[in-house]
C-alpha cells in the first residue's frame, strides 16, 4: 500500500518498526528517543505500553515542534509481570522458560506527538501470544542464535522465534513492534497520510 505521506519522525531505533513503516509507504526519519524505561510501582502493563510510547514521542517532539512525531513500546505480560528485554543469555533462557507453552499478552502503545498542532494521541493494542511447548535444549539453541537478546519476551515473532509461537489472537504487527492497522488510522486522521 503506498499512499501519499508528509515525513514525521519515528522516535525508535528498531529495525523491526523502520520496516513495518516503509511497508506502509510513510516517510520517516529515524530519531530514536532515549528515556528511562523503568516500570513504576503498581503499573499496569497497557498503562506502561502507553506512558513509554507518549515519553519517546514527547522527548523527541520538543526538539522538533512543529514536526509529527511517533513513539512506540511493546511490552509482554505474564501472570501480571512484566517481561522486558532480557539482561543476558541466562535471563532469556528464564522469560522462555516461562513463557513455552503457555499464553502471554503483548501490549503495543503508538503515541504521535505534534507540540505546534496540539496533537498528543496514543493507542494501545493487546495481542495474545501462545508458545508451544519447548525442551530446555530447544530455548538453549534458541538463545545461541542471539535473536532473543534485544526483545520484550526474548523472542521474535518475525524471525527463527516464529517456530516457537502456536496461536495469535489479534494485531500480529503489534507483536512486531507497530499496531500498522492502528497506526494507519492515526496517521490519515492527522492528514498525515492520504
Amino acid at each position: 500500500m503506498h499512499t501519499q505521506s508528509h515525513s514525521i519522525i519515528l522516535a525508535s531505533a528498531s529495525p523491526r518498526r523502520k520496516l513495518l513503516l516503509e511497508e506502509l509507504g510513510v516517510q520517516f526519519e529515524c530519531i530514536p528517543a532515549d528515556i528511562d524505561e523503568t516500570v513504576i510501582a503498581s503499573e499496569q502493563p497497557k498503562e506502561l505500553a502507553a506512558r513509554l510510547a507518549l515519553a519517546k514521542a514527547n522527548v523527541i517532539a520538543t526538539q522538533y515542534p512543529d514536526r509529527f512525531v511517533l513513539g512506540a513500546d511493546t511490552d509482554v505480560e505474564i501472570d501480571g509481570e512484566i517481561l522486558g528485554k532480557p539482561r543476558d543469555a541466562e535471563d532469556a533462557r528464564r522469560i522462555l522458560a516461562m513463557i513455552a507453552g503457555r499464553a502471554h499478552t503483548v501490549w503495543g502503545g503508538c503515541a504521535l506527538v505534534n507540540i505546534a498542532h496540539q496533537v498528543s494521541e496514543v493507542v494501545v493494542s493487546e495481542t495474545k501470544v501462545t508458545m508451544m511447548p519447548i525442551s530446555e535444549d530447544e530455548i538453549r539453541r534458541y538463545v545461541e542464535t542471539g535473536e532473543p537478546m534485544d526483545k520484550a519476551g526474548a523472542y521474535a515473532v518475525q524471525g527463527i522465534g516464529s517456530q516457537l509461537i502456536s496461536h495469535i489472537d489479534g494485531s500480529y504487527p503489534n507483536v512486531v513492534g507497530l499496531d500498522t492497522p492502528k497506526v494507519i488510522r492515526l496517521l490519515k486522521k492527522h492528514g498525515i497520510l492520504n
